[in-house]
């Protein structure tokens, strides 16, 4: 293979952007085929590279053939392993979708070419992190994708909650892109290098390099939604347009998770034990809970979907914290399943809201007979979320489940059936708010089912799940623990990028496990306990007022009043909260590297 092709995936969407305000003078029509046609090339390319990628090669590229010598890597590299490019695939796969549903969405909406040009912008800079070798070029194309986001986030400049909002993605996003910035610096001071690799290989466990470490974890994890540096994502889900947070939630915020990863295996060596672990599976299991409760009492439909985007986040933290290969390779299934069903419940949203003009839970209602196909889509993507047999939530599910059992935390493994309880109940009262329940002001008769075009990636993204749910070895095979490989072996990523001879013995072989088998009924008993529980809460939470709403939906009213609280929807606390975790996290590590 021609390495120069890797930089394809980044400058075919790149150049799109730029062409589509000519396109747009010349047949303003083809503006939206233009982006289609690019992103279809582009996941094209990058599925090309999965053979070589899932058989655990390296691919890197030097851009102006300045490779490294004696050991110093001066030149700007591209490389690509199996994280890399499963994070990259979900990006375009989700971006794809994102562009289908589109077509439909800015059918009456002013602003055309803008916002296409801000969605391959956007496409091309998450890319374009995912696939850079060094840091510099990363917190390039952070700062462009952060640019695009701020920008589609408030597209709806007419409403004043969309101005809000983008303004909070704003500064709780250039707070993080601080941290950022000061930590590759003082990594560049200790190292004198940029490069990934080279930093891995000069790294050095000083005070500097582990706040240096510290500042990327806290300004990544902004960008992830990881409790507490969380606060922008609800805002910006709720007013942006829905292919727009299908793309956030499906893609935006696991890139974020992909760079949280590549600094704490690639970066610096994983220890067992350690305080990034401890601190990594507390965020975990914080992000799970908080996102979970703070889905149950929304009411916009959005702002429930995206708290269940954070909850969902804590689960893939988790698996990457569990420092295990069976960890990172259920974490890699977890990425998968999350863009595949949270795409499909944002574009459902987004139908919903086109068809009926229904927002809120409480302006819902007996839409089922009236939309059949968005009604199974969303029921479905919301049973494989909550980790039902037959869908990729199971098999993501359960591969966290045993790994998280085997690593022997079994507190965590509590708090996952808690989260996934939580998660099952919020989204079955949403479910059951706009479709099945009487609405308020009588049954709406103008509505009929969406558009073709607009149901085509709802469609699309369940059916994956299915297939994924159904049929786990392939993907597991292909990508997961492909993944988990490429962040496990670190000294072969080094090795490969910095050309020290990688050979076949600087891969420590991985046992790669065999998936859970949906028809295996022992693996069955964790999602009954969960529809149990999640169908008892979620009556609860449709009927406060009977016996069985006391019992379960009352006692996380208080907790829920608190967290609410503690969501003031003051930009000035969301950065205090940014800053905040931020510094936890360093002073933890101080203190750690002072008592090692």
């Amino acid at each position: 293979m021609n390495n120069l092709i890797l930089a394809a995936p980044i400058l075919i969407p790149l150049t799109t952007a730029f062409l589509l305000p000519l396109i747009g003078r010349w047949a303003h029509r083809l503006v939206w085929l233009s982006c289609i046609v690019a992103t279809l090339v582009t996941l094209g390319i990058l599925a090309s590279f999965i053979e070589a990628v899932s058989s655990g090669q390296v691919l890197v590229y030097w851009l102006g053939g300045w490779v490294p010598r004696d050991g110093l890597a001066i030149g700007i590299s591209l490389s690509v392993d199996a994280w890399a490019l499963l994070i990259a695939l979900v990006v375009a796969i989700v971006g794809l979708m994102a562009l289908i549903y589109s077509l439909v969405y800015m059918e009456n909406q002013s602003g055309h070419i803008p916002y296409y040009v801000l969605l391959m912008l956007i496409q091309a800079a998450l890319i374009g992190f995912c696939l850079s070798g060094d840091l510099f070029n990363q917190f390039v194309w952070l700062e462009v994708f952060s640019v695009a986001a701020f920008a589609l986030t408030g597209f709806h400049v007419e409403r004043s909650d969309a101005v809000e909002a983008a303004f909070k993605y704003l500064i709780t996003n250039t707070v993080a892109s601080f941290f950022i910035a000061i930590g590759l610096t003082l990594l560049y001071m200790q190292t004198g290098a940029l490069n990934i690799a080279q930093i891995a290989h000069e790294f050095h466990a000083t005070s500097g390099g582990y706040v240096a470490i510290g500042l990327l974890i806290g300004g990544y994890a902004t960008k992830a939604a990881l409790v507490p540096w969380h606060f922008w994502l609800p805002d910006a889900h709720s007013v942006a347009p829905s292919p727009v947070s299908a793309l956030f939630s499906g893609a935006l915020i696991k890139v974020g998770i992909y760079a949280v990863a590549r600094s704490v295996f690639t970066l610096v060596p994983f220890q067992p034990g350690s305080i990034i672990q401890t601190g990594l599976l507390i965020v975990a299991a914080l992000t799970m809970l908080v996102g979970g409760i703070q889905m149950l009492h929304q009411q916009s439909i959005k702002r429930v979907l995206a708290f269940s985007s954070v909850s969902q986040m804590g689960y893939i933290v988790l698996g990457v914290a569990l420092g295990t290969p069976a960890g990172l390779a259920a974490a890699a299934m977890y990425v998968i399943n999350h863009a595949l069903l949270k795409t499909a419940l944002f574009i459902s949203a987004g139908i919903v809201s086109q068809r009926a003009n229904i927002h809120d839970l409480s302006e819902g209602g007996n839409l089922a007979r009236r939309m059949p196909v968005t009604f199974g889509c969303m029921a479905l993507a919301a049973l494989g979320l909550s980790g039902m047999p037959f869908l990729s939530g199971f098999i993501s599910k359960t591969m966290l489940e045993e790994a998280v059992t085997s690593a022997g935390f079994g507190l965590l493994t509590v708090i996952v059936i808690v989260a996934s309880i939580f998660t099952f109940a919020g989204l079955a009262r949403l479910v059951w708010s706009v479709f099945g329940s009487r609405p308020v002001h009588g049954t709406p008769t103008h509505v009929g089912e969406g558009h073709p075009l607009a149901l085509l990636p709802v469609v699309l993204m369940v059916v994956g799940s299915i297939l994924v749910g159904s049929f786990p070895a392939w993907t597991a095979e292909h990508f997961a623990w492909p993944a988990s490989e490429a962040l496990y072996n670190r000294d072969h990523y080094v090795n490969s990028v910095m050309g020290i001879n990688p050979t076949d013995l600087d891969i420590e072989l991985i046992h790669e496990e065999v998936p859970p088998n949906p028809l295996d009924l022992q693996h069955w008993t964790v999602p009954l306990v969960v529809l149990i529980g999640g169908s008892l809460l979620a009556y609860g939470l449709l009927h406060p007022q009977e016996q069985i709403g006391k019992s379960f939906a009352r006692p996380l009213s208080g907790v829920a009043g608190l967290i609410r609280s503690w969501h003031s929807g003051l930009v000035t606390d969301y950065a205090l909260w940014n800053a905040f975790g931020t510094a936890v996290m360093l002073g933890a590590l101080m203190l750690w590297q002072r008592l090692a």
